[in-house]
């Protein structure tokens, strides 16, 4: 019994509405974060500063959409270049505790990810929940299963660290998305 009232506990949590500044400059690069990405590198997200960054969080052992992110985030990436855009992808695991830097890096592997522009980042559990307060991205662990229920959304972030667009579901038309990094 105790479980499955933790678990509704946590998605009552999520259920509230959040509104969380990234620090004084609404910039996410003003966090102090500390991540280590799939090749054991620690960083901050501060190192995106100067570049456009296109920004998600998935988990490696996820059955279901989680792949479909990363298909979504490698066709925007696709359309972007054929517009002469650039940016970073970064994908946050919400499994910080099975998903290691290793773990990263074999799926980085398997899911074909060469580019040098792509970083699989993992923290500490409250890191991650923090990053998606800041993001709008809520998710759950089911204590049962261990997966998790997650939103899908797809974050643009500025050179300066600020949210400038977001698709809020695989769904959304990712041109938008696109379109808001050439708007001055």
């Amino acid at each position: 019994m105790a479980r499955p009232l933790q678990f509704l506990l946590c998605l009552g949590m999520l259920a509230l509405s959040i509104s969380a500044n990234a620090g004084s400059t609404g910039s996410l690069f003003s966090t102090q974060f500390k991540w280590t990405d799939d090749q054991g590198k620690a960083l901050r997200l501060e190192e995106f500063r100067g570049k456009w960054t296109i920004l998600s969080m998935m988990y490696t052992s996820c059955p279901s959409s989680c792949p479909l992110i990363v298909q979504k985030m490698r066709k925007i990436e696709s359309q972007m270049s054929t517009k002469g855009l650039k940016a970073d992808f970064v994908l946050v695991t919400f499994d910080p505790e099975r998903d290691t830097p290793a773990k990263l890096k074999t799926h980085r592997a398997k899911i074909s990810v060469t580019e040098k522009n792509w970083y699989f980042l993992s923290g500490s559990a409250a890191e991650t929940r923090r990053l998606s307060m800041l993001l709008g991205i809520k998710f759950a662990k089911d204590p049962e299963s261990g997966e998790f229920m997650h939103d899908n959304k797809i974050i643009l972030v500025s050179p300066t660290g600020e949210i400038k667009a977001r698709l809020n579901s695989l769904g959304e038309n990712d041109s938008d998305l696109i379109e808001a990094m050439t708007i001055k």
